[in-house]
């Protein structure tokens, strides 16, 4: 009932992304080449995920990738 989500995203809007995919503790987020750029990575239920992706794109997510999770352990 989870996907994975994936995407590169302004580091100035991170805590805006984070707001709309809290993953399961918190997502991950990296540091990018990129100045001013981070990689985020986020569990989301799979119910919403579809629905979240405009709002990404509008705080400026790109190359965003959604996968299915082949197990997740608690």
């Amino acid at each position: 009932n989870k996907k994975y989500v994936l995407m590169n995203i302004p580091c100035k809007q991170v805590h805006e992304a984070a707001a709309l995919i809290p993953g399961l503790r918190s997502p991950t987020v990296l540091p990018l080449e990129r100045e001013g750029w981070c990689g985020m990575h986020a569990v989301v239920p799979s119910d919403e995920v579809w629905n979240i992706l405009d709002a990404l794109k509008e705080l400026g997510a790109e190359g965003i990738l959604v996968t299915t999770i082949e197990a997740l352990i608690p």
